[in-house]
């Protein structure tokens, strides 16, 4: 209880050992990598989405959680990009 950040222990207040790979790879989404200041805002939005895809396994359900939108949102969006 020492280490939780809210009222409750949550998954991602337990030491690193204990949690599943998904609370590891959830905590972990700095995205890390080059863009030229040119890069349009669609297609950041669009590879961040596809990172959060791959991060998650393909499980949209999870993906929309980490982004903080709505699961049809995402649907929209993935539609949008053509995914």
């Amino acid at each position: 209880m020492l280490h939780a950040r809210g009222h409750a222990v949550v998954p991602e207040d337990l030491p690193e050992k204990l949690q599943s790979a998904q609370v590891r790879a959830s905590r972990a989404l700095t995205v890390v990598c080059p863009l030229r200041r040119s890069t349009p805002l669609d297609e950041l939005e669009r590879r961040y989405l596809l990172y959060i895809l791959e991060v998650t396994g393909g499980n949209r359900t999870r993906a929309a959680e980490i982004l903080g939108i709505d699961r049809r949102t995402l649907y929209r969006m993935l539609e949008r990009y053509g995914e």
